[in-house]
């Protein structure tokens, strides 16, 4: 059966560290449903921003939004809404990346500066439906939080060790099927070595 749910995700999650399941991430007024609301977004978005995940990008025309420009970029763009990283800026009349200056844009605030006329966003979106996730990510994503969430449920030294080299493992199996880069392959470091 394919996962096509945050909860699913979530007990998947808490599965691996057997602990106990929860019905439904919205609703359930659990201890443990309580740990995954935190975990669930943090962990997602810390996970779509390490790879350019080929289901993550998205390229858009940028705004000029106007007002004040104090940098020394000519132009200042709206950033999209939803976007959690920049790859790069395209010059949306020749379609080739802006790679001319060593820093051919800044992010500041809901910004981004650039000496771009046309610029075009190719960038990774917060993805928040399931359904688009491919089934190595919702693998990693599982463990990611299952580490997460070792912080706060009584598990063994060995399990969060066995945890967390899964995670680390499926990561890189994942980022490889993706096949879109190999940027980005070291894993988050074991949150519980710092916690003794």
């Amino acid at each position: 059966m394919a996962v096509t749910t945050s909860t699913q995700i979530c007990n998947m999650a808490l599965s691996r560290l057997g602990a106990e399941t929860i019905s439904n991430l919205t609703d359930d007024e659990s201890i443990n449903a309580g740990y995954c609301k935190f975990v669930y977004p943090r962990a997602r978005n810390w996970l779509l921003r390490k790879h350019e995940w080929s289901f993550s990008i998205r390229r858009e025309t940028l705004a000029l939004p106007g007002g004040a420009n104090l940098t020394p970029y000519t132009y200042k763009y709206q950033r999209p809404a939803n976007m959690l990283k920049l790859i790069e800026l395209i010059d949306s009349t020749y379609a080739e990346p802006l790679v001319a200056a060593p820093n051919p844009w800044i992010q500041e605030d809901q910004y981004i500066y650039a000496n771009l006329q046309n610029a075009l966003a190719k960038y990774i979106w917060e993805v928040t439906i399931t359904q688009r996730f491919d089934e190595t990510f919702v693998q990693v994503l599982a463990l990611l939080i299952a580490h997460r969430l070792a912080m706060w449920i009584v598990v063994s030294d060995k399990t969060r060790l066995e945890v967390y080299q899964q995670f680390r493992f499926e990561l890189r199996e994942a980022i490889g099927l993706d096949a879109v880069s190999a940027e980005s392959l070291d894993a988050e470091p074991p949150l519980w070595t710092n916690s003794r």
